[in-house]
């Protein structure tokens, strides 16, 4: 349903996602009150509609129900926001609970509002608010990916450098310029991944991640996975083996290996990075009873505070300690992963044991290959 409400030279595009007629008569009629604006509203039932919606249309701004029949949690949010990331989203909820305001916040929304306290006044401001909120990000990500192009060839450039003395060249250094060398060779090796993880952010948000999925054997990126990452951990003192597995060999997941290389470089840096000198960090493959496979690494670090798990895959989370602080990167590492296993149909979480250590896990559908279904039935 289309609305065009005439009440000034400028239009406001909404798109009205709820799926309770009575409500989105309500929230309709309510902005017929408002004076001088104009509004053009669009209504859907689903995020399913909406999606078509934001495709075909132009929207200034998306008024969204958490309780639709297709979405479940913030699952609808995140949906619309890899399809239209620069769209500002006001949710709309009957529960009057901060946790999940918070969360509505940290998922990506603008602004939230209870429905019944939706008057023309709050309407009004909310949703000006999220277009002022939205372009501030959009300019702020705009600037941030910009800077972090400019950065990344000289930077590499400097960082090779460095690799050059630090190793064809360290021999003909006295040893104090040799240790100094070897810092600034580290640091600029941190500062790529951070430009590398900034570049990423920009290209999941503005939906220009590129992704090449297609069915491939999920045991020989696991195993390549620790392979690349084994030298990383030494670093640290920290050794990574893989525990013994029933998945077969064969066991496919339709997924693009080089970005599920990327989440299982995450997952194994942090461990290392996280686990005491001396400790193992264990990765596991098991199939659940879903049907669906798990890869779990498992660390013996301290664990995750209880008051920075609800936000652990946001964007920028990081804890608020002497230990993260000193560990830690920008905190992009789990957004970044999340993100992609949403596009590869996966899902990640974590389990944190009594005591400290942290185990986080992968989870992804098993992809049928019909040449291995035969041969299995033969």
């Amino acid at each position: 349903m289309d609305r065009l409400l005439h009440f000034g030279p400028n239009v406001l595009r909404i798109l009205l996602v709820e799926d309770s007629r009575p409500e989105a008569l309500y929230i309709e009629r309510t902005l017929l009150q408002a004076t001088p604006s104009a509004y053009r509203i669009k209504r859907v039932a689903d995020i399913t509609s909406a999606k078509q919606a934001l495709e075909t249309g132009d929207f200034d701004v998306v008024l969204l129900d958490l309780g639709l029949p297709d979405a479940i949690g913030f699952s609808g949010l995140q949906a619309l926001q890899a399809l239209a990331p620069k769209v500002p989203v006001v949710i709309l909820t009957g529960s009057d609970d901060r946790a999940t305001e918070l969360s509505a916040m940290e998922n990506g929304a603008q602004d939230y509002l209870l429905k019944d306290r939706a008057s023309v006044s709050a309407l009004n401001r909310s949703m000006r608010h999220a277009i002022q909120r939205k372009q501030i990000e959009n300019m702020k990500s705009e600037f941030i990916s910009l800077v972090s192009h400019e950065l990344r060839t000289p930077v590499t450039a400097i960082h090779a450098a460095l690799g050059l003395i630090s190793g064809d060249l360290s021999h003909t250094l006295p040893e104090p310029v040799t240790h100094l060398v070897n810092i600034a060779n580290r640091n600029s090796e941190r500062l790529i991944r951070l430009i590398n993880d900034i570049l990423d952010i920009d290209k999941i948000d503005s939906a220009h991640m590129y992704f090449d999925i297609r069915p491939d054997a999920l045991m020989p990126i696991v195993e390549q996975s620790i392979e690349a990452n084994a030298v990383y951990a030494l670093k640290y003192g920290v050794s990574i083996v893989m525990a013994p597995s029933d998945v077969s060999a064969d066991t496919f997941v339709n997924v693009d290996s080089k970005r599920l290389g990327q989440v299982m470089a995450n997952l194994l840096s942090n461990a290392a990075k996280f686990s005491p000198a001396g400790s193992t960090v264990t990765v596991s493959v098991a199939e659940m009873p879903t049907g669906a496979i798990r890869i779990s690494v498992a660390d013996q670090g301290p664990g995750i505070r209880e008051d920075f798990r609800r936000r652990i895959f946001g964007k920028f989370s990081q804890a608020d300690d002497a230990l993260t602080r000193t560990k830690q990167g920008a905190g992009l590492g789990l957004y970044i992963c999340r993100q992609i296993l949403e596009h590869m149909n996966g899902t990640i979480g974590y389990d944190c044991a009594p005591g400290g250590g942290t185990t986080f896990w992968v989870e992804l559908p098993v992809e049928t290959i019909p040449a291995f279904s035969e041969a299995r039935a033969s």
